[in-house]
Formats: C-alpha cells, sequence, structure tokens
C-alpha cells in the first residue's frame, strides 16, 4: 500500500539534498535543517518509518559535517543512498 504523506517527505527530502548540494555553505544547512526533524507521521508503516529513520540519521551525519566544515564527500553520498532507498521503497 503507499503512503502519500511519506512519498511526499521522501520526494521533498531528495529535492532538498539535490538543491543543498549545489548551494553555498550557508543556504545549504538550512536547506539540511529542514529535512532532519521531519519524523515519520503516524500510521506510517514500520518498514517506511525504519527507511525514513535512516535517512533522517544520513541528514544529520551529512548536516554536521557541512556545519563543520569538513570534507562531506561520503556523508553526501550517504544522505542521498539513504533518500533513495526511503522513496524507492514507497514506490
Amino acid at each position: 500500500m503507499v503512503d502519500p504523506d511519506s512519498l511526499i517527505k521522501a520526494r521533498y527530502a531528495m529535492l532538498v539534498l539535490k538543491n543543498a548540494r549545489h548551494a553555498e555553505r550557508d543556504p545549504a544547512i538550512k536547506l539540511l535543517q529542514s529535512v532532519t526533524s521531519d519524523f515519520p507521521s503516524p500510521g506510517t508503516s514500520e518498514k517506511n518509518a525504519a527507511l525514513q529513520r535512516d535517512a533522517i540519521e544520513a541528514f544529520n551525519e551529512l548536516l554536521d559535517s557541512v556545519r563543520h566544515n569538513r570534507d562531506a564527500t561520503m556523508q553526501w553520498q550517504n544522505a542521498l543512498l539513504a533518500a533513495g532507498r526511503w522513496h524507492d521503497a514507497l514506490k
């Protein structure tokens, strides 16, 4: 069964990641902050909720690296992969 709320959140997260990756540091931080606290909605299946929490964890690790001016190459990759897994599970 499709979870429309989760699908919208996953699509939004992917869009935010793509835009943040090409943004300057401060706007990127603001964009990443917007997806680090969007937790699963009530009624979200446990599988989808787990994928969303995994993605949020990857987004937080990325945000931490960007905030502290560390090389975030792996964190970008991990965040994009986690968002992709979450999104793909909802299609």
